[in-house]
């Protein structure tokens, strides 16, 4: 499946490979990959968790199951409709609230930058998720609802350095799709947004966890 696209940064499309026909067990991290996320959290708890799974050379997603309880976390097992309907609520963050994005393909991140939060396009039945920002002037995206596996709320904070928040989207292998962060440690954040995404978290906290 493939979809057309701008040339980035003015939009950014992401295709996915086809699905495949068995259920995958979620990624949930062992008591060995909690100690060591652990030990780099406690360094600097807002940085965002690629840097965690960089460094310890595990998909993403991992490293968010895997953050200790003073992480503000909540995952669940993505379905076609719930991604629609976790983007539904992303939509009333505001068309012109502020967020910053990260595109990810194949296992990198694509694109990093600030942008007016995408919105999700009316359901055309085809099976893809199609964000557009700034009425299509900004950041657009393709999503391929049947390979979105995950959906992390992520909330934490020190007291010197700030508050990270960010909804994150992943699929096969853990790999982050696209991740939204209403704000990022001390850098200047959108009220709107920030409201937006405490709205997202609790809707995603009244699901059962992804990692029990």
């Amino acid at each position: 499946m493939s979809c057309s696209s701008k040339i980035w940064p003015a939009a950014i499309c992401l295709a996915l490979a086809p699905a495949t026909a068995q259920a995958k067990a979620p990624l949930c991290a062992t008591e060995t990959i909690r100690q060591s996320v652990t030990a780099l959290y406690d360094g600097n708890p807002i940085l965002p968790p690629v840097i965690f799974a960089r460094r310890l050379g595990i998909p993403e997603e991992l490293a968010v199951s895997a953050l200790p309880e003073s992480a503000v976390m909540h995952g669940v097992s993505a379905s076609p409709e719930l991604v629609r309907t976790v983007w539904s609520s992303i939509n009333e963050w505001g068309r012109d609230s502020l967020v910053h994005l990260v595109f990810s393909s194949g296992g990198r991140h694509v694109a990093d930058f600030t942008s007016l939060t995408p919105i999700a396009q009316p359901d055309a039945g085809d099976g893809l998720l199609k964000i557009s920002a700034d009425n299509g002037k900004g950041a657009q995206g393709t999503i391929v609802l049947d390979q979105v596996e995950a959906i992390y709320s992520l909330e934490t904070t020190d007291p010197e350095r700030g508050t990270t928040r960010m909804v994150s989207f992943y699929g096969d292998g853990g790999e982050l799709i696209i991740g939204l962060y209403a704000s990022m440690g001390k850098k200047e954040a959108d009220s709107r947004a920030i409201a937006g995404f405490e709205r997202t978290a609790r809707l995603l906290r009244k699901l059962p966890s992804i990692c029990g």
